[in-house]
C-alpha cells in the first residue's frame, strides 16, 4: 500500500508498546501528551482502540479528564499538531478518536457517585473547566465540595 508515495512494507499486528510505565525513570511521554493541557495519555487510548479494547480506552481517556465527552467535541486539540505522525502521513485525529469512544461507551456507563469519607468540606470558586475538574478530583478524594461563582 502506498501512502504519500511511501511503500508500506508490512502492516503492524499491534501498535508498539502502548502500556508505558510512567514510574520508569526513562519514560518519556509522547509529544501529543505533553501538548495536552491535562496530559491525556492519547497513545494508550489509541492503542486500546486499535486492539478494540474500548472499555480500556475509556478508562485511559477518563483517567485525567472528567469531561472527556465535551472535549471530544470542543477541544482545540493541541495534541494533533504535536503528533509524531504529522510530518509523515498526517497527524492522528486524536480528538475524533476520543469522541468515538465517548459516544460508544460514555452514555451507557453509570454515573459515578463519590462517598464523602472526610470530615472536611471544600469550596471551589469558578465553574469553568479548571474549577469543575478540581471539584471532581476533590470529590474523588472524599471531600464534600461546593462550587461557587463570583456572583454567588
Amino acid at each position: 500500500m502506498s501512502v504519500y508515495g511511501l511503500e508500506r512494507i508490512s502492516v503492524p499486528v499491534s501498535p508498539p508498546g502502548f502500556s508505558d510505565d510512567t514510574s520508569d525513570p526513562h519514560y518519556v511521554p509522547a509529544p501529543c501528551q505533553v501538548a495536552c493541557p491535562i496530559g491525556t495519555d492519547a497513545p494508550s487510548y489509541i492503542g486500546y482502540i486499535w486492539e478494540k479494547q474500548y472499555s480500556e480506552a475509556f478508562e485511559a481517556i477518563t483517567a485525567t479528564n472528567p469531561f472527556s465527552s465535551i472535549c471530544g467535541r470542543v477541544c482545540d486539540a493541541p495534541c494533533e499538531p504535536a503528533c509524531r505522525r504529522e510530518s509523515s502521513d498526517g497527524a492522528v485525529q486524536i480528538r475524533n478518536l476520543k469522541r468515538f469512544v465517548m459516544d460508544k461507551l460514555g452514555a451507557d456507563l453509570p454515573k459515578t457517585r463519590f462517598e464523602v469519607s472526610r470530615g472536611e468540606s471544600v469550596g471551589v470558586v469558578g465553574s469553568g473547566p479548571a474549577g469543575l475538574t478540581a471539584a471532581f478530583e476533590l470529590c474523588k478524594a472524599g471531600f464534600s465540595v461546593s462550587v461557587y461563582e463570583m456572583t454567588d
